[in-house]
C-alpha cells in the first residue's frame, strides 16, 4: 500500500472500541476493510506505521492484502488515527497543521462570498421589477465592501513589505531561523517522548487480548522490512 510493505496486523473484532482506546495512545495506525471473492463478511485489521511518514496513508487508499494462508485480499483504509511516525515529522508538524488552517480559511472565505454573491444575484434575478434599484443597491454595497476587505488585506501586505525592506537578508536569514527553532524544538522535544511511548501491546488489548505489560516499539521493531513474504523486493 503507497508503495510500502507493512509486516504487522492485527484482527479487529469492533473497529469503533478498538478505535477509542487506540485514540489516547500515541501510535500511527490504519485500520483496513478486507474484501475477497467467496468471502461473506469483510474483515477488519489494523495496521501500525512505524517507519518513514504517514504520508499517502488515508481513508480511501486501496493495497493488497496477504494472510498467513498466502491468500490475497482487497484491503481499503477506513479509519486513520493520525500520528507522528518519525521525528522529523513531529518537528513539522505545526507547520503543516498552520498550513491546512489557513488554506481551510480562505477556502470558507471563498465560499461564503461565492454564496452571498448568488443569493444577491438571485434576488436580483425573482424580485419585481420596483425592488431593482434596492436589489442594485445592495449588490453595490456587496462589492463595495468586499472591495474595502481587499483594500484593508492590501494595506497590510504593503505595510508588512515595507517593514522587510528595512530588513538585511542576514537579518531575514536569522528571523527565519529563529522562528522555525522556537517551532521546530518544542515539537521535536514532545515528538520524541511521544516516540519513546508507543505501545504495541495497545493493538492487542483493542482486540480482545488481556496483557499485563507494555509491548514498547523499539527502533529495531519500527524499522521496515526490505524483502516482501513473496520474494519481491520494497521500499524500506
Amino acid at each position: 500500500m503507497a508503495g510500502r510493505l507493512f509486516t504487522l496486523a492485527v484482527h479487529v473484532p469492533d473497529r469503533a472500541a478498538h478505535a477509542a482506546l487506540a485514540s489516547t495512545h500515541t501510535m500511527c495506525l490504519a485500520y483496513l476493510t478486507l474484501e475477497r471473492p467467496g468471502l461473506s463478511t469483510p474483515l477488519e485489521v489494523v495496521v501500525p506505521i512505524t517507519s518513514g511518514t504517514s504520508a499517502g496513508i488515508s481513508v480511501g487508499k486501496r493495497g493488497i492484502f496477504y494472510d498467513r494462508e498466502n491468500q490475497e485480499y482487497d484491503a481499503t483504509i477506513t479509519q486513520v488515527v493520525s500520528n507522528p511516525v518519525s521525528l522529523w515529522e513531529a518537528m513539522t508538524s505545526p507547520f503543516a497543521r498552520i498550513g491546512k488552517f489557513l488554506s481551510s480559511k480562505v477556502q470558507s472565505f471563498g465560499e461564503s462570498g461565492d454564496k452571498a454573491m448568488e443569493s444577491t444575484l438571485a434576488t436580483a434575478s425573482t424580485s419585481p421589477s420596483p425592488s431593482t434599484a434596492s436589489t442594485a443597491s445592495s449588490l453595490g454595497g456587496t462589492i463595495a465592501a468586499g472591495g474595502l476587505a481587499f483594500a484593508a488585506v492590501g494595506s497590510a501586505i504593503a505595510f508588512i513589505v515595507n517593514q522587510f525592506r528595512a530588513l538585511t537578508l542576514l537579518d531575514l536569514l536569522r528571523a527565519t531561523l529563529t522562528i522555525l527553532l522556537i517551532i521546530m524544538i518544542p515539537a521535536g522535544v514532545l515528538g520524541w517522548w511521544r516516540l519513546r511511548q508507543r505501545n504495541l501491546a495497545v493493538l492487542l488489548e483493542g482486540s480482545g487480548w488481556a496483557l499485563n505489560d507494555r509491548l514498547l516499539l523499539t527502533r529495531s521493531l519500527g524499522r521496515p522490512s526490505h524483502v516482501a513474504p513473496h520474494g519481491r523486493q520494497t521500499p524500506a
